[in-house]
Protein backbone atom coordinates (compact mmCIF):
# COMPACT_ATOMS: atom_id res chain seq x y z
CA UNK A 1 0.00 0.00 0.00
CA UNK A 2 3.05 2.24 -0.40
CA UNK A 3 1.68 3.61 -3.66
CA UNK A 4 -1.58 4.59 -1.95
CA UNK A 5 0.38 6.50 0.69
CA UNK A 6 2.27 8.34 -2.06
CA UNK A 7 -0.99 9.13 -3.85
CA UNK A 8 -2.62 10.43 -0.69
CA UNK A 9 0.28 12.85 -0.23
CA UNK A 10 -1.21 14.75 -3.21
CA UNK A 11 -3.75 17.34 -1.99
CA UNK A 12 -6.17 16.82 -4.89
CA UNK A 13 -6.17 13.03 -4.51
CA UNK A 14 -6.62 13.37 -0.76
CA UNK A 15 -9.64 15.65 -1.31
CA UNK A 16 -11.19 13.10 -3.72
CA UNK A 17 -10.36 10.17 -1.41
CA UNK A 18 -11.93 11.84 1.64
CA UNK A 19 -15.11 13.12 -0.03
CA UNK A 20 -18.28 11.71 1.52
CA UNK A 21 -20.70 11.90 -1.42
CA UNK A 22 -19.10 10.21 -4.45
CA UNK A 23 -17.63 6.67 -4.49
CA UNK A 24 -13.89 6.41 -5.20
CA UNK A 25 -12.36 3.45 -7.05
CA UNK A 26 -8.58 3.16 -6.93
CA UNK A 27 -6.75 0.60 -9.07
CA UNK A 28 -3.20 0.18 -7.78
CA UNK A 29 -0.34 -1.67 -9.44
CA UNK A 30 0.95 -4.91 -7.98
CA UNK A 31 3.94 -4.76 -5.70
CA UNK A 32 5.85 -6.67 -3.07
CA UNK A 33 3.23 -5.92 -0.41
CA UNK A 34 0.41 -7.29 -2.62
CA UNK A 35 2.17 -10.41 -3.95
CA UNK A 36 2.60 -8.63 -7.32
CA UNK A 37 -1.16 -8.50 -7.97
CA UNK A 38 -3.07 -5.35 -8.80
CA UNK A 39 -5.35 -4.09 -6.05
CA UNK A 40 -8.80 -2.51 -6.36
CA UNK A 41 -9.74 -0.33 -3.40
CA UNK A 42 -13.18 1.23 -3.04
CA UNK A 43 -14.41 3.99 -0.73
CA UNK A 44 -18.16 4.47 -0.65
CA UNK A 45 -20.37 7.04 1.05
CA UNK A 46 -21.15 5.85 4.59
CA UNK A 47 -24.03 3.40 4.68
CA UNK A 48 -24.86 0.33 6.75
CA UNK A 49 -25.50 -1.77 3.62
CA UNK A 50 -22.17 -1.09 1.91
CA UNK A 51 -20.82 -4.64 2.15
CA UNK A 52 -24.06 -6.14 0.80
CA UNK A 53 -24.21 -3.56 -2.02
CA UNK A 54 -20.61 -4.29 -3.00
CA UNK A 55 -21.08 -8.04 -2.97
CA UNK A 56 -24.30 -7.89 -5.05
CA UNK A 57 -24.77 -11.66 -5.21
CA UNK A 58 -21.15 -12.44 -6.08
CA UNK A 59 -19.42 -15.43 -4.51
CA UNK A 60 -16.50 -13.60 -2.87
CA UNK A 61 -16.84 -11.13 -0.03
CA UNK A 62 -15.27 -7.66 -0.10
CA UNK A 63 -12.49 -7.31 2.48
CA UNK A 64 -12.23 -4.23 4.69
CA UNK A 65 -8.71 -2.76 4.66
CA UNK A 66 -8.42 -0.67 7.85
CA UNK A 67 -5.01 0.78 6.90
CA UNK A 68 -6.53 2.23 3.70
CA UNK A 69 -10.00 2.91 5.11
CA UNK A 70 -11.45 1.19 2.05
CA UNK A 71 -12.88 -2.07 0.74
CA UNK A 72 -10.62 -4.37 -1.24
CA UNK A 73 -12.33 -6.09 -4.17
CA UNK A 74 -11.18 -8.52 -6.85
CA UNK A 75 -9.88 -6.55 -9.86
CA UNK A 76 -12.22 -8.60 -12.07
CA UNK A 77 -15.13 -6.71 -10.46
CA UNK A 78 -13.83 -3.33 -11.67
CA UNK A 79 -16.18 -2.68 -14.60
CA UNK A 80 -19.33 -4.11 -13.03
CA UNK A 81 -18.94 -2.35 -9.68
CA UNK A 82 -18.18 1.05 -11.27
CA UNK A 83 -21.11 0.69 -13.67
CA UNK A 84 -23.34 -0.34 -10.74
CA UNK A 85 -22.14 2.71 -8.83
CA UNK A 86 -22.83 5.03 -11.77
CA UNK A 87 -26.30 3.57 -12.18
CA UNK A 88 -27.21 3.73 -8.48
CA UNK A 89 -25.35 6.84 -7.34
CA UNK A 90 -24.84 8.84 -10.56
CA UNK A 91 -21.09 9.46 -10.34
CA UNK A 92 -17.76 7.92 -9.33
CA UNK A 93 -14.11 8.85 -9.16
CA UNK A 94 -11.68 6.42 -10.78
CA UNK A 95 -7.98 6.64 -9.87
CA UNK A 96 -5.70 4.50 -12.01
CA UNK A 97 -2.29 4.32 -13.64
CA UNK A 98 -1.78 5.74 -17.08
CA UNK A 99 1.12 5.95 -19.51
CA UNK A 100 1.79 9.58 -20.53
CA UNK A 101 3.85 8.52 -23.55
CA UNK A 102 1.20 6.13 -24.90
CA UNK A 103 -0.79 7.68 -27.74
CA UNK A 104 -4.54 7.27 -27.92
CA UNK A 105 -5.26 4.74 -30.66
CA UNK A 106 -8.09 2.75 -32.17
CA UNK A 107 -7.72 0.13 -29.42
CA UNK A 108 -8.61 2.75 -26.80
CA UNK A 109 -11.57 4.07 -28.77
CA UNK A 110 -12.96 0.57 -29.34
CA UNK A 111 -12.20 -0.79 -25.85
CA UNK A 112 -14.94 -2.59 -23.94
CA UNK A 113 -13.46 -2.19 -20.44
CA UNK A 114 -13.44 1.03 -18.39
CA UNK A 115 -9.72 1.14 -17.70
CA UNK A 116 -7.83 3.56 -19.95
CA UNK A 117 -4.03 3.74 -19.75
CA UNK A 118 -3.25 6.04 -22.67
CA UNK A 119 -2.55 9.77 -22.67
CA UNK A 120 -6.17 10.73 -23.49
CA UNK A 121 -7.07 9.99 -19.83
CA UNK A 122 -10.37 8.49 -20.92
CA UNK A 123 -11.55 11.38 -23.09
CA UNK A 124 -11.96 9.09 -26.11
CA UNK A 125 -12.17 5.74 -24.33
CA UNK A 126 -14.93 3.45 -25.69
CA UNK A 127 -16.17 6.27 -27.93
CA UNK A 128 -16.73 3.89 -30.86
CA UNK A 129 -19.41 1.89 -29.01
CA UNK A 130 -22.69 3.80 -28.77
CA UNK A 131 -24.25 1.05 -26.64
CA UNK A 132 -21.39 1.30 -24.12
CA UNK A 133 -21.58 5.08 -23.76
CA UNK A 134 -23.39 4.99 -20.45
CA UNK A 135 -20.95 7.32 -18.71
CA UNK A 136 -18.94 10.43 -19.46
CA UNK A 137 -15.75 11.87 -18.00
CA UNK A 138 -16.51 15.35 -16.66
CA UNK A 139 -13.17 16.17 -15.12
CA UNK A 140 -9.78 14.64 -14.66
CA UNK A 141 -6.27 15.40 -13.54
CA UNK A 142 -2.82 13.82 -13.61
CA UNK A 143 -0.83 12.79 -10.55
CA UNK A 144 2.83 12.12 -11.36
CA UNK A 145 4.69 10.05 -8.77
CA UNK A 146 8.40 9.27 -8.82
CA UNK A 147 8.13 6.10 -10.92
CA UNK A 148 4.46 5.98 -11.94
CA UNK A 149 1.83 8.31 -13.36
CA UNK A 150 -1.78 8.22 -12.20
CA UNK A 151 -4.97 9.78 -13.47
CA UNK A 152 -8.07 10.66 -11.52
CA UNK A 153 -11.28 10.82 -13.56
CA UNK A 154 -14.76 11.75 -12.44
CA UNK A 155 -17.28 9.60 -14.29
CA UNK A 156 -20.96 10.49 -14.46
CA UNK A 157 -23.94 8.44 -15.61
CA UNK A 158 -25.51 9.58 -18.87
CA UNK A 159 -29.13 9.27 -19.89
CA UNK A 160 -29.50 7.31 -23.12
CA UNK A 161 -28.58 9.38 -26.16
CA UNK A 162 -26.65 12.03 -24.19
CA UNK A 163 -23.11 12.93 -25.14
CA UNK A 164 -20.65 14.30 -22.65
CA UNK A 165 -18.22 17.10 -23.37
CA UNK A 166 -14.89 16.20 -21.81
CA UNK A 167 -13.00 18.87 -19.89
CA UNK A 168 -9.62 17.39 -18.99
Amino acid sequence: MQVLKQLLANDRIQKVWNNAQIPVFCLLPGGADTCARRVLLVRLPPDAGTRVWLRAGRVRNPQWQPDAGAWRLPVSWLDSVIEQSLEDLGAAYFIHMYKPEQRCTHSCQTARRLECECSCLGAYHRIAWKELQTYGTTEGFKVPLVELAFACRKLVHLASGDRMAVNL
